[in-house]
């Protein structure tokens, strides 16, 4: 049976950084469902949110999965959803695929940070 998991960050006034914003799921697999991210203003300053793929296969493998700049029509809450259509499946683990998140935070605004992935059980296949 597939569980679904929420890795929740404390409230931030910092930058997210992809090195420590980031789910892997020791050695299972997983789907991505939903990233969401809720700014305690609008941030005023340029600046991308990005959600990425940190490939196991390395650099050449990574991806962007999501970017959108949050001062551009001043967004307080940002919500990414992944459906079946996207097929994010991973493989967590030392080693494995990391979905991560980064943002600058130039203007220091508190952000809370939710990732949203389903732990997939194969054991029935």
């Amino acid at each position: 049976m597939a569980r679904v998991q929420t890795a929740e960050f404390a409230s931030l006034a910092t930058a997210l950084l992809a090195a420590t914003h980031q789910i892997k799921p020791p050695g299972v697999q997983y789907k991505l469902l939903a990233v969401t991210c809720k700014f305690s203003a609008a941030p005023t300053t340029a600046g991308d949110f990005v959600v990425a793929l940190d490939s196991k296969k390395g650099a050449t493998h990574d991806e962007v999965l999501y970017t959108v700049d949050p001062s551009v029509g001043s967004l307080t809450n940002i919500t990414k959803t992944f459906d079946d259509d996207d097929a994010f499946v991973f493989t967590g683990g030392t080693g494995g695929d990391a979905v991560t998140v980064a943002y600058t935070n130039t203007d220091t605004k508190t952000l809370g940070l939710k990732i949203r992935y389903k732990i997939l059980d194969h054991s029935r296949n």
